[in-house]
């Protein structure tokens, strides 16, 4: 495995736990700038990062996400449930 799918494997697990603490916390959604980040302690630049968590929906994630006229096209994930972390 490449360090670049090793990288995205860690980044879609944390995104996973982070929708699940959310979650847990009350909350319904996730900003950009949170998935932005979370890619970057992964060596991803933002549009990766964006690119990576918007396929990720569905089984790291459930909901919707808020357009913007930003060019990244969403400001956040509005979430729905989480799925298992197990």
């Amino acid at each position: 495995m490449t360090e670049g799918a090793r990288n995205r494997n860690e980044f879609a697990r944390t995104v996973r736990d982070v929708v699940a603490k959310i979650r847990r916390e009350g909350g319904s959604s996730v900003g950009r700038e949170r998935v932005e980040g979370l890619g970057e302690r992964f060596g991803m630049d933002p549009e990766e990062a964006r690119r990576v968590f918007v396929a990720l929906k569905g089984d790291a994630w459930r909901g919707e996400l808020v357009g913007t006229d930003d060019p990244a096209g969403w400001s956040a994930a509005e979430l729905e449930d989480a799925p298992s972390t197990a």
